[in-house]
């Protein structure tokens, strides 16, 4: 009797797993689809929480741990605007737009006041940095690294692109000061909110000193007061140091 129950449950395992092996031979397609259905869930629910889905249209969109974690976003710059050089910037999230239609539900159509307001953190654009960041960063995809709260809506923010005759993507802020297209401003009263913000400044008083001493940009044939200004971005470096 013993060994009659045991061939029973052998056949019946046996039985079991010859049916559910037909049930997956037959139904392959169907259980792949639920296993991307419910990879797209865990995704959906990733992106609610870190927002990848969505688009900022303004700085108090941004949340304020992007911020203070130095938070690099994506997007277009539609046109610079010609009193204060701030850049209009049409913010691209993560996800591609066919999820974007899964947290919203309806699309305005895109206007000056669903853009960024993005300035070129540390630099005063010259007449000639305008004009280049007119023909080669608008209408243009950026990177724009987060610094510190926004001032006036403007969001303060490093540049990066990939620019002709450079193989990789360009620190625009640095660019600029170095090609003598850019001055640094004059922002000393008050010590920068974030290490990467004090860095750069740093780097670029270095890249405005040697921009003057060679002429660069709008720097040349100033020869008459170079070395002044020159002398007071020099003062600024060691300022920095104690």
């Amino acid at each position: 009797m013993p060994e009659d129950s045991e061939s029973s449950s052998t056949a019946t395992n046996t039985d079991f797993l010859s049916r559910f092996s037909n049930f997956v031979d037959q139904n392959l397609q169907l259980i792949q689809r639920s296993v991307y259905v419910a990879g797209a869930v865990v995704l959906i629910g990733v992106g609610r929480h870190l927002r990848l889905h969505h688009r900022f249209t303004s700085s108090s969109d941004i949340p304020p741990r992007f911020y203070q974690q130095n938070v690099k976003l994506l997007g277009t710059v539609r046109h610079r605007d010609k009193d204060t050089n701030v850049l209009s910037v049409s913010h691209i999230p993560p996800l591609p737009s066919r999820f974007v239609s899964l947290f919203t539900r309806s699309h305005k159509e895109k206007s000056n006041e669903d853009l960024l307001k993005v300035s070129i953190a540390g630099v005063q654009l010259t007449k000639s940095g305008e004009n280049w960041i007119d023909i080669n960063i608008v209408n243009r995809n950026v990177w724009f690294k987060l610094l510190e709260s926004p001032e006036n809506n403007f969001i303060p923010a490093i540049i990066t692109c990939r620019i002709k005759k450079y193989p990789v993507r360009t620190n625009v802020n640095h660019l600029l000061v170095q090609k003598g297209f850019g001055r640094v401003l004059d922002r000393y009263d008050e010590e920068p909110t974030s290490q990467i913000y004090a860095s750069l400044r740093s780097q670029l008083l270095s890249a405005e000193q040697k921009a003057v001493k060679k002429g660069k940009g709008d720097w040349e044939n100033k020869s008459g007061w170079k070395k002044l200004i020159g002398w007071k971005t020099v003062k600024r470096l060691f300022k920095k140091k104690d």
